[in-house]
């Protein structure tokens, strides 16, 4: 399925489009659904699984339907302050009218933010609805470049992410962590149980199924420890932002002009988050050795013969790291 098959013409626009924006044109919105195709949606789905999708096969149907819904709103999203100003040899305007002014900032704000909120859930209804089909409607799904890199890791979706830790993360935020929850998996659960470990992911390689216990360490103790230490390493790798003008942060300024800016960024506040999340995730490995240790035989984890100290107190040696247990 090539990109002028997704939008081919007003009517299928029209029918992802409410209220005020229903006046929005193909024209219109063209460069900003090119945008968000190369931005949103491409990354994310990956160029096999677009190529396999089919807007005349049944089979298909509802994926293109959620395809469609998130294309349309990050389209809005992307273009929202753009289409409403114009340029002229005057300079830049803001559109407006005798019948009609430009919303309030608030207002605009919050419009922007519900279109944005659309289109990721669109995007994880429709990542949702290809794992389920990975093994059969959607075989080029498994067999993407998106799908392997996944697979790297434990976590398949945003959604086994979000479940495994309290920060909400969206869908492209998810893919941007990825590096780094294989780099924790591979720096601090690895080190501690490496025949456990190797073991659960042969078998995710091999979509075999897991015991209860393997489903118990993995649901119960491994993700929740990656989610964690993940979010900890992420804060600082990826809450500010270095440019020109210096190391900012991202926020919103509701509380003077509520309007997206950036400010510089709060050291304390970075740290403290930092510090929180690596201390639970650190707790949740130390929680995860005691369950392996306490069904070691059933796990397939090899306790040393005269064991001088904890397996933690060795991951302690060998890292920069302090883990309580």
């Amino acid at each position: 399925m090539n990109f002028e098959e997704i939008i081919p013409d007003q009517n299928v626009l029209k029918k992802y489009l409410s209220g005020a924006t229903t006046a929005l044109t193909v024209e219109h919105l063209s460069r900003y659904l090119k945008e968000a195709y190369r931005m949103n949606i491409i990354p994310v789905v990956g160029k096999e699984q677009m190529a396999a999708l089919n807007a005349t096969d049944p089979e298909h149907a509802e994926a293109v339907d959620l395809l469609r819904e998130a294309l349309v709103n990050y389209a809005v999203f992307n273009g929202f302050d753009r289409l409403s100003v114009r340029f002229s040899t005057s300079g830049v305007q803001q559109v407006s009218s005798e019948s009609s002014r430009p919303a309030p900032l608030e207002t605009k704000a919050n419009a922007r933010l519900e279109f944005e909120k659309a289109a990721h859930s669109a995007l994880e209804f429709l990542i949702g609805l290809l794992e389920d089909g990975a093994k059969s409607v959607f075989a080029a799904w498994s067999a993407s470049s998106v799908y392997k890199q996944l697979t790297r890791t434990f976590f398949h979706t945003s959604q086994q992410f979000n479940q495994a830790q309290s920060a909400t993360v969206a869908r492209d935020g998810f893919l941007a962590l990825v590096p780094t929850i294989a780099r924790v998996e591979l720096s601090s659960v690895r080190p501690i149980i490496p025949a456990v470990f190797d073991s659960l992911k042969a078998k995710q390689k091999a979509s075999t199924s897991l015991t209860f216990l393997e489903e118990t360490l993995l649901e119960d103790y491994i993700r929740p420890a990656v989610g964690l230490l993940t979010i900890g390493e992420g804060l600082y790798a990826r809450a500010v932002v270095m440019n020109l003008e210096g190391t900012i942060t991202q926020f919103d300024n509701s509380t003077a002009n509520r309007q997206r800016g950036a400010r510089p960024a709060d050291p304390g506040l970075i740290a403290d988050l930092y510090k929180t999340s690596i201390a639970r995730g650190q707790e949740m490995l130390a929680r995860m050795m005691d369950f392996v240790l306490q069904n070691a035989e059933d796990l397939g984890y090899v306790i040393p013969e005269n064991p001088t100290s904890h397996p933690l107190e060795t991951l302690n040696k060998s890292t920069d790291r302090i883990y309580a247990f």
